[in-house]
């Protein structure tokens, strides 16, 4: 078998073992996390990039022959690929680690509590309590800043996730009259979009707050903050450590879909430029 049959090969049974894994959720992740919280874990996006990973091993152990100039020519490609995605996921490790240790040195007028979905259609997950507890210590310690819950209705979902953040919060000890509910967003960009008005409706500083997330979704929620004109800070709660892994590998995906055809030309860039290499 050549080098370039088996990458094909090996391409081919990538692809079937996504499926087989999407459509059966056949790891014990994905059934753990479906207990807990009704949500799946295993995506073909996360087991492709974690495969992909190790395909210069296989690739090693299997052919220690010289190469032709093709197959030599394809697996130059593979590993510029590969380690361009290495590179980008260090960037976005490394960047979503220094924000999630950046001091807030303000005092701030508002807390915007990013929304994470219900379960059973009307209750709180382990995750969004997560990201709420964290909101309440921080009011707790600042004076009571205006809270703002934010999270639209889902499609499987009974009740917008605003007002059950909002209950919850009341329940361990927010003051109902500083805290308030966003009911229309259903993205993260909307989350701070929506909440942006309700803060100028408060007559509050645009860039006197803070935002809490998840650890893992601090970067790209301040992001879409700053696209919609709010420079405030990001507050990461803590996730468990079963889910973090997909959940990182999934933000990372996410954040490199902000800007597709960048990720497209960077591709093209590669392949030219290991075709002029090895041909001129």
């Amino acid at each position: 078998m050549s080098a370039l049959l088996f990458t094909i090969i090996f391409a081919i049974v990538i692809a079937l073992f996504t499926l087989f894994i999407y459509y059966w959720r056949g790891i014990w992740r994905a059934l753990l996390k479906w207990w807990i919280e009704q949500h799946w874990i295993a995506k073909p996006l996360v087991i492709i990039a974690a495969i992909i990973v190790l395909f210069p091993i296989i690739f090693n152990v299997f052919f220690r022959q010289p190469l032709n100039h093709l197959e030599m020519l394809v697996a130059s490609i593979i590993m510029s690929l590969i380690a361009y995605f290495i590179l980008n996921f260090i960037w976005f490790a490394s960047s979503s680690w220094l924000l999630n240790r950046k001091p807030i040195r303000i005092r701030p007028q508002f807390i915007i509590i990013l929304g994470a979905g219900l379960i059973r259609g009307d209750h709180i997950s382990r995750l969004l309590a997560s990201r709420i507890d964290t909101g309440i210590k921080f009011y707790q310690q600042h004076h009571h800043p205006l809270i703002i819950c934010s999270g639209g209705q889902g499609s499987d979902e009974s009740v917008p996730e605003g007002l059950v953040m909002k209950q919850y919060a009341i329940e361990h000890g927010v003051e109902a009259n500083d805290i308030v509910a966003e009911t229309n967003s259903l993205n993260t960009f909307q989350n701070m979009q929506y909440s942006k008005k309700i803060i100028e409706q408060h007559h509050l500083s645009l860039n006197q707050g803070i935002y809490v997330s998840s650890n893992y979704h601090i970067l790209r929620a301040g992001i879409d903050a700053s696209k919609v004109g709010l420079k405030i800070y990001g507050i990461g709660s803590k996730t468990n450590r079963y889910f973090m892994p997909y959940a990182t590998i999934r933000e990372w995906i996410a954040i490199m879909l902000l800007h597709p055809w960048i990720q497209v030309l960077i591709g093209v860039l590669i392949i030219i430029t290991n075709i002029m290499v090895f041909y001129f």
